[in-house]
Order: structure tokens, then sequence, then C-alpha cells
């Protein structure tokens, strides 16, 4: 993408930063087009006037405006520019708690832009903390996200809140900045002023390069869990008593796969769990894990149940995406599973690992060339160059995302998974095309550019614009239609073990 040259462009590129960085201002619970009554905080001053607050930030805050406009120009912002602000529908309380899209509609997954892979970043995190007004709390995200023409999936909950927001660099940047002044993130020590800060908010955030555009606009909710459990009313115990020390064990990922080794060798004692979809696990997963056929993290707990046996007398190793979903598994199973020796979680979920996969791998790289005796990673030091080198990533395959992007690896990592058609290694999905199916297929180029579209199964090709005739009764509820591979599923979850 080649950059505008105009000066009119380049003007409305300016108008926008300097507009975005005027709604990051503003004290408003919704950003409106009333300025009645209306504030803006910037810098410890507090201004009431809009040429007061424009004035400011030209003149304190010209190298955001730059920031911003260099990147306008190669990734706008989505529609949310003083063009068409006025365009955009009014944000209610009450949409927080409507549904984001059509039942049975599903989110892309292959990314249509053109922007090339580092103009933005794109963050992962949650907090788990009792949030008094979800609501609330949903307004200030919602207006502090749209100022900044973020986009996005927001998760509030009164158990605390799940975040995957994407961005310009700088707006992004600046988003990590406000939040990391919040009271709900209090004790994370992510402040500037906080020393260590930079390495702990990146292991906080995870930030990971893809522009605004992995997302398709903001979604802010409120719901009554950040990840359905499918347990009805389960708050883990150390939020509902506000008792820390009983949080499940963290591992940082040096520590995960010290243990993850430890488990492999001895099988009797540990036992590794993924928490995740099917459809993640089966793109990548750890070495020896348990690998539930879940479709959705709420049939977790019927797995555990039905499977007892697998975590009894056993420490557990689980882990997920980012960490919000194997937090509260393990924290479940350490309440609920009778005789489980101890459970812990891979701080950071995947992501961190890989990133920490990463950061071993080029100081590997560095020892190979320059023959160094010690490489000091980014949690440990490894004193023998010969260990270091003889490293192996645990993770085999690629991390699952929920955006366009569809999955992230290191440049070493190799696909697990075949082409359904034609059996060559491959580690991108593609959708059945059955209305109402979903279901994820692993395709390569080759196949997918043939075929004029891709069934998961031979059912769903049949099936594929026919009515639901000869319905077949479902595990879970009611009557519906089940193709093959939702059958299988099915009846392998309550079979294993």
């Amino acid at each position: 993408m080649t950059l505008p040259t105009s000066g009119k462009e380049r003007r409305t590129a300016r108008r926008t930063a300097i507009y975005y960085l005027i709604k990051a201002a503003t004290v408003a619970p919704l950003v409106t087009d009333d300025r009645d009554g209306k504030t803006w905080a910037c810098c410890n001053s507090t201004f009431t006037t809009h040429p007061d607050i424009s004035r400011h930030v030209q003149s304190h805050h010209a190298a955001e405006i730059a920031a911003l406009e260099g990147t306008y120009l190669t990734c706008p912002p989505p529609p949310t520019s003083t063009s068409d602000a006025a365009k955009q529908p009014t944000t209610t309380l009450s949409d927080f708690h409507s549904r984001r899209a059509a039942k049975g509609s599903s989110d892309p997954i292959t990314l249509q832009c053109t922007c090339p892979p580092a103009t933005g970043l794109v963050l992962l995190f949650y907090k788990y903390a009792p949030i008094p007004s979800p609501t609330a709390l949903a307004a200030h995200q919602h207006s502090l996200c749209t100022s900044l023409g973020l986009a996005g999936k927001l998760r509030i909950s009164p158990e605390g809140i799940n975040v995957t927001l994407a961005g310009s660099t700088a707006a992004v940047e600046q988003y990590m900045d406000v939040m990391s002044k919040d009271k709900l993130l209090r004790g994370c020590a992510l402040q500037s002023t906080d020393e260590g800060w930079e390495k702990r908010r990146e292991l906080f955030f995870k930030p990971s390069e893809g522009c605004v555009h992995v997302f398709d606009g903001l979604s802010v909710k409120v719901v009554d869990e950040v990840c359905p459990f499918g347990v009805k009313g389960y708050i883990p115990n150390d939020l509902l008593h506000h008792e820390p020390e009983r949080t499940a064990h963290h591992l940082a990922p040096s520590e995960f796969h010290a243990l993850l080794t430890h488990a492999t060798a001895n099988p009797a004692t540990h036992v590794v769990l993924d928490t995740r979809n099917h459809y993640e696990t089966h793109l990548g997963h750890f070495e020896n894990a348990v690998l539930p056929p879940i479709r959705k993290f709420s049939s977790l707990p019927a797995y555990v149940n039905a499977n007892q046996h697998l975590f009894q007398g056993k420490t557990v190793l689980t882990y997920c995406t980012g960490g919000v979903r194997c937090e509260k598994a393990a924290r479940w199973i350490g309440d609920h599973v009778q005789g489980v020796e101890k459970v812990v979680m891979l701080d950071g979920g995947i992501h961190n690992y890989l990133e920490w996969v990463k950061d071993v791998e080029r100081q590997k790289q560095v020892s190979t060339e320059q023959d160094h005796v010690e490489i000091e990673d980014k949690e440990n030091h490894v004193e023998n160059s010969s260990s270091a080198l003889a490293f192996t990533n645990l993770f085999k395959g690629r991390n699952y995302v929920f955006d366009a992007r569809q999955s992230l690896a290191p440049d070493s990592s190799t696909p697990v998974t075949v082409c359904k058609f034609c059996g060559t290694t491959t580690g991108v999905y593609a959708k059945c095309a059955r209305a109402g199916c979903h279901l994820m297929v692993t395709t390569c180029d080759a196949c997918s550019q043939s075929e004029p579209a891709v069934f998961c199964c031979s059912a769903c090709n049949k099936k594929h614009g026919a009515n639901d005739e000869g319905a077949k009764p479902s595990l879970d509820h009611g009557i519906r239609w089940m193709c093959t591979c939702e059958t299988e599923r099915r009846e392998r979850l309550f079979k294993e073990g």
C-alpha cells in the first residue's frame, strides 16, 4: 500500500488524529454530539471548552499527532472519523446487553485487507476481579475505544473483563497507557513509574502485529461470564471471598516448559489438559496433552466430570490461548474435582509461551553465531550453551486466534494438520459452506481455489441447500439435524477415557 501524497489526504489524517486525541480526553460515560456539560481531562488539567482542549492537544501533543497522522495515512481507522461520526448510530446502555450478531452467524476467519502486518497491534488480555457495575465499565470502554478508533471484542461481567482489540500502533499504545492507570488493573504494576513495567505490560496485554481490520468493528457487551463455563452460578472461591492466595498457580512460560518436560516423562503423576475447543487444538497443541473434543468452553466441565480418573492423584497442567479459560478451569478443577494433587496454569497462555520460544530461538541463533557460553532468555538464565542449543519448542503446530488472522506461530513452526482433500501439509482453515454448520476444515490453497465450496463432510455437501428433513436427536437439547462430523465429535465427548 502506497502512502497518499495529496495535501487534502494529509490534512484529513491530521484532523482525524487530533479528533481522536481530543475524544480520548473526554470525561463522559458515552461520547455524544452534545457538548453541553462536557469536560476534558489531560496532563493533570481540566478543560471546559472545546477550543481550549483543541489548543492544548495541538501544542502539547505534537508527537502523538504526528504518529497518529502517519498511521492513518496507511491504515485508516474504522468508520468513526470526523467525516462520518454523525452517521454512526447512538450507543445506548441497552446495546451493551443485546446480541453482538445474528443467531447462527459466525465471524470471518480470513483477512481481506492489504495493510502491512506491522501497520498496527492486536491486544489480548483479561482480568478476573469483582466489577460492581459492568454496564458503567462497558460505557467507559466503548467511549475510550471509539475515541481511539479501535476495533475488537470486549466482554465485561461481574467476575471480570476479557478483551481483544486492534488498531494503529499509536492508538493501541495509548489505550495501554490509559488502562495501565485504571483502578481495575491496580496491583499489576503496569505503569511507567513501576520497576520492570515494560516487560510486565508486554506479558499482560500480549500485543502482536495486525491491523485494525482483523475485526469487523467494535463490540462491547455485558455478559454473565467473561467466558461461559457451563456451571450455573460458579464463581471461583478466591473471587467470592477475595482470597488471592487461593488463585490457580501461575507458571511463567519457562517454568511451564520445564514442568511439561517432566510431565511427559512422568504420565503417572502428571497430566496436561488443553482447555480450548477441538478446532483450536486441531491446529496446534502441546505434546501428550488431553484434547477434549468440545466445540465450546461450556462443555469442558461435563467432559472433566465424565473423565475424572484422568486427573485424580495427579498434578494437572492447564493451558489455553491467553489464559482466561485455563485460569477459570484450573480454579474449578481445584474446587470440585476430588483427589487432584495440584492444578497449575500457563500464565499468559500459548501466546506468551510462543513469544518466549521466539526469544529463546533468537538467542540460540546468536549463540550459534557468536559461540557464547551463556544465553539469557526473557525469564531465566541457561548457563550451558549446549543445553540452550538443544532447546525444543513443545507446542506443535499453530495457535488459533479469534480474529481474521486465524492463527499465529513462530517462523520455525511446522503445521501438524493436512488438507482434508489432498493430504498436503497445511495450517489454514476454511469454513464449511453449509448454512448453520461453520465447522472448520483444513484445506490447502490449491484445493480451496479449485473447489467452488468447501464442506466438512459428505453429509453437509448433500444437505447443502436442502430442508432439514429427517432430523436427528441432538445430544444436547432439542431436535436438530447434525452432520457426520458433529455426530462423531459429540459421541467422543462422552466416550473418551
